[in-house]
Formats: C-alpha cells, sequence, structure tokens
C-alpha cells in the first residue's frame, strides 16, 4: 500500500511541476524531463548477482521573474526499483537586481566557475564534480559586472554549518563558513579566471585558470593549491576521508584541449572532441590507503598485499568525442582513466533525436581494471558491464 502511495503522489507530482498553471502566468515559468530507464549490469565473476534495475524520474526548473528580483528553483524526484521516492533540491535561490550590473542571491544556487569539461580546479565551491547533477552551495552571493569582459563574484557559504543537526554541532557556526571570490577576466580570446575560497581552520584554496581560442581549438588549463583540507578526484563517497592534521599544500592541475566543428561538405554534421588531463596532488599517504583497502576488502581474497603504491591515484585523463547528424542522431563515447593503476571506466551513447519533445538512447558502460584499483573497486556495487535503454521526454 504505501508504495503504491508514494507511486501515486509521485505522478501527481510530475502533473504540477508540468501544468505550468499559475495566477503569475506572466511571470512564471516551467520546464524540465521526465526519464524512463531499464538497465542491466553484469558482475565480476565471485561477486554479487547480475541484476536489472528500473528507474522512473522528474526533474523540473521552476523561474518567477519580477521586476527586480526573481525566484529560481531546480529540483529532481526519481522512483527506484523499490517503489521508493527521493527528492533532490539542487538548486532554489532568490536573485535580486539591485543594480543594471550588480546581483545578490540568497539561497541554494550554482555559479559556473571553472573552463574545464570534467575538471574544475578553479571552481572554488564544487571543485569535485562535473557538470551534471551538481548540487549548490547554500547561502549568499554577490554578482558584479562593470562590462562585458570582467565579471567579479563573492560568495558566503552556510552548506557546513547548516549540515548541523544538534546546538552543539553548531556552536563553531562562524568558523564554518567559507568565503569565496571569483574574478573573471576576458583579454581577446584569452578567458582569464581568478578565484579563492577560505574557511578558518580548514582550508585556503587560490586558483588562476584560463581558456584561449586557437585556430577553432578551445585550449584550457586550471591551477590550484589546496592548503589542508584536501579534495579528491574523482568524487567518490568511498575515498572520503579526514583531512591530514598538517597544514600542508597540495597542488590540483588541469590542462585541455576541445574542438567543435562542422565540415563544409556536410553542414548537417556537427563533431566534438574532448580531452582532459587533470594531476590531483592531494592522493593518499599510507594509512587512507590502507584505510580505503579495509573499506572494499570484503570483495577481496584474504591474504593478498597491498599494491606497490604510496596513494589510490593522482594522475587522471579523460576523454570525449561526439558526432550529431541531421539532427536526428547523435553518439558520444567517454572515458574516465586512472594513469596511475591503469584503470578506467568508459561508455558508449546511442540516442535518437528525431522524435519531437522525446530522445531515445542505448548506452553501454564497462569497467576496466582490478578491486584494487581506484575504478575497478566499484565493479560489484556498479557492475563491471551494464547496459541501459532510456527515455527522456521534455516539456
Amino acid at each position: 500500500m504505501m508504495g503504491n502511495l508514494r507511486v501515486t503522489g509521485f505522478f501527481l507530482l510530475l502533473v504540477n511541476l508540468m501544468s505550468g498553471v499559475s495566477v503569475l502566468a506572466q511571470e512564471y515559468s516551467v520546464f524540465g524531463e521526465i526519464e524512463m530507464e531499464g538497465s542491466f549490469a553484469l558482475t565480476p565473476k565471485g561477486e554479487a548477482d547480475n541484476f536489472l534495475e528500473s528507474f522512473l524520474g522528474a526533474e523540473a526548473n521552476h523561474r518567477l521573474d519580477y521586476e527586480e528580483f526573481s525566484f529560481t528553483a531546480r529540483h529532481r524526484v526519481e522512483v527506484d526499483r523499490q517503489e521508493e521516492l527521493h527528492h533532490y533540491l539542487y538548486e532554489a535561490f532568490i536573485d535580486y537586481r539591485a543594480a543594471e550590473i550588480l546581483s545578490i542571491s540568497a539561497g541554494k544556487q550554482r555559479i559556473p566557475w571553472g573552463r574545464g569539461v570534467a575538471f574544475f580546479p578553479t571552481d572554488v565551491l564544487h571543485p569535485s564534480h562535473t557538470r551534471e547533477d551538481v548540487e549548490g552551495f547554500s547561502g549568499l552571493s554577490l554578482i558584479l559586472n562593470p562590462d562585458m569582459n570582467l565579471q567579479l563574484a563573492g560568495a558566503l557559504d552556510f552548506s557546513t554549518p547548516l549540515a548541523g543537526e544538534t546546538p552543539e554541532e553548531n556552536e563553531d557556526f562562524y568558523r564554518d563558513l567559507k568565503y569565496a571570490l571569483y574574478l573573471s577576466l576576458l583579454a581577446g580570446k584569452a578567458d582569464l579566471a581568478f578565484s579563492g575560497v577560505y574557511s578558518p581552520d580548514e582550508t585556503l584554496r587560490p586558483g588562476f585558470g584560463m581558456s584561449w581560442d586557437i585556430a577553432g581549438f578551445i585550449v584550457t588549463a586550471e591551477g590550484a593549491v589546496e592548503f589542508n583540507n584536501s579534495t579528491e578526484y574523482p568524487d567518490t563517497d568511498l575515498f572520503n576521508f579526514e583531512a591530514p592534521g598538517a597544514f600542508r599544500p597540495y597542488p590540483l592541475v588541469a590542462t585541455g584541449i576541445s574542438r567543435n566543428l562542422t565540415p563544409r561538405q556536410m553542414p548537417d554534421l556537427s563533431l566534438m572532441f574532448v580531452t582532459e588531463y587533470l594531476h590531483a596532488g592531494t592522493g593518499y599517504d599510507k594509512k587512507e590507503r590502507k584505510e580505503y583497502f579495509n573499506i572494499i576488502g570484503t570483495y577481496l581474497a584474504s591474504g593478498k598485499e597491498y599494491p606497490e603504491i604510496e596513494y589510490l591515484g593522482r594522475n587522471y585523463l579523460f576523454a570525449l568525442a561526439g558526432l550529431e547528424l541531421y539532427n536526428r542522431f547523435s553518439l558520444e563515447i567517454s572515458a574516465y582513466a586512472s594513469l596511475d593503476d591503469q584503470s578506467l571506466s568508459y561508455a558508449a551513447t546511442g540516442t535518437l533525436l528525431s522524435i519531437r519533445g522525446m530522445d531515445l538512447s542505448l548506452k553501454g558502460e564497462q569497467i576496466i581494471g582490478g578491486l584494487r584499483s581506484v575504478f575497478g573497486s566499484l565493479k560489484a556495487g556498479e557492475g563491471e558491464y551494464r547496459v541501459t535503454l532510456k527515455s527522456t521526454i521534455y516539456f
């Protein structure tokens, strides 16, 4: 009964999200998507059984505009195989336009910092992420645009102190705040970025980034130095450890190149190529490495020695190639690789775009690497091979 109620409530919410009917119809807009997918995963030999999963989800973007301020919200609801309802709030903030060049925002928000595609050392508040499904920080921000080529942003992040559930956990409220600054400057074909984040007794992280256009190729380079509160890449729950006690620096350097082009002989064909490299100096020390292998130890045969490495991964490579033909079909192949242990996660996705308001896609994924590698350790939970059929309806 509870499962049926959850599903019924889910669809009632979908109808509400899609209706767009409001007494403020001239100022209110909503758009989003509904996703339905099924996937089959093949696990490594000797591990858990192969599994079949189904998924239903919807994401909605709301915007309510007034003369001087607006309200923006982006959230997602999902129903899993057990008919349990999950809700994710990515953004919900009020934006006040104090002047033509100045805006002030309050709430849960995302500011598009960083110049890369997969790795973002200069993104001071969301440094360990990809562009998809990124939750914003909870706090205040100010964005100043003196002219078309210059932007200055500042943010006060309340996410850490607001996470405390008891008064004792919030007793250091002001010391748990994060202060962030970001400067973006367009100089000719070069786009420069300067960033910094500071939290008392926790972290200091200055950064610099640049992207420039060279004969149609976009070259990016970003770097940051993380003091004390290290940030791990890629962003996975298994990789979260307490920060070391010493106030020591860790370098983060990312470089990449991308190209979008349409051949003159085939104007209905568009191509995209991206490659990025990241050196994450926040690799693990021996103690952290041992702790990590204890976590995945249930998946390993007993009695084996730890590999002869001093960290789980510091050097990563991301590559992507895609094409779109006649606005009817697209193909995308992407991969994340750990160069330190030669583990790899890659995917190929073909999407049919010719159905109005709807996409149909077929995605295949594979993880390569031993269970003691960065990506190979995910096999037991994610599956060594996975095939997913997905439909996306836009509204």
